[in-house]
């Protein structure tokens, strides 16, 4: 299933502006608008690096936030705040957000 990422992704990046989110489209590509950590990916570090802007106008099958600033406590607080409706999600050990369509 697929979805429009674009209002998802203005509102994480409201909450937590200095976090990298990647997109992944329906070919399975990875976009991301910064480098994530290595060892964060599972499946090799093949990302294409693009523009927060750009990100917003891919279809989606799923968006990552990973956020490097903040403790894990401040995470799940800015999580909650965020709000996402009709996606399914899960905070990770390393304040990583996992976000799919329900």
């Amino acid at each position: 299933e697929c979805f429009d990422p674009g209002p998802a992704l203005e509102r994480m990046s409201s909450v937590l502006p200095e976090a990298l989110y990647m997109v992944e489209d329906t070919d399975l590509v990875r976009w991301s608008s910064g480098q994530f950590p290595d060892g964060d990916l599972a499946v090799g570090n093949d990302l294409r690096v693009t523009s927060f802007e750009d990100l917003k106008t891919k279809t989606a099958t799923r968006i990552v936030m990973r956020e490097m600033t903040i403790d894990n406590a401040e995470f799940e607080k800015s999580v909650q705040n965020i709000g996402l409706h009709g996606v399914t999600y899960s905070v990770g050990w390393s304040n990583w957000l996992d976000i799919q369509p329900d």
